[in-house]
């Protein structure tokens, strides 16, 4: 196994040889397609995808684009949570019960 590729923070082995991912990568987009059929899923398209970024140009501009959206969105999550716990501290606290 050779060619170490990261999405966001998970990171994925591929076989070293071209011709390696080149059969397992359309493997995958293959078996992808044919998802609706038992033991095959639709998650093995975009894994085929992200293998053949590696030698293909139409799959790596593909992995680039889902990348940049990936990281802003993670930036917007952390955002909003450092924003909600900075929040947490100005809020009045929460009114008694009310007991007849």
């Amino acid at each position: 196994m050779g060619h170490n590729q990261a999405m966001s923070r998970i990171r994925i082995l591929n076989p070293k040889t071209r011709l390696g991912r080149f059969f397992l990568g359309w493997a995958l987009v293959i078996g992808g397609i044919f998802g609706f059929l038992p033991i095959l899923g639709f998650w093995m398209l975009p894994f085929g995808l992200f293998i053949l970024s590696v030698d293909y140009a139409f799959a790596r501009r593909w992995r680039r684009r889902l990348q940049i959206w990936i990281g802003q969105w993670q930036r917007r999550k952390e955002r909003r949570a450092r924003r909600a716990r900075r929040q947490l501290g100005k809020l009045p606290p929460p009114p008694a019960p009310e007991i007849e």
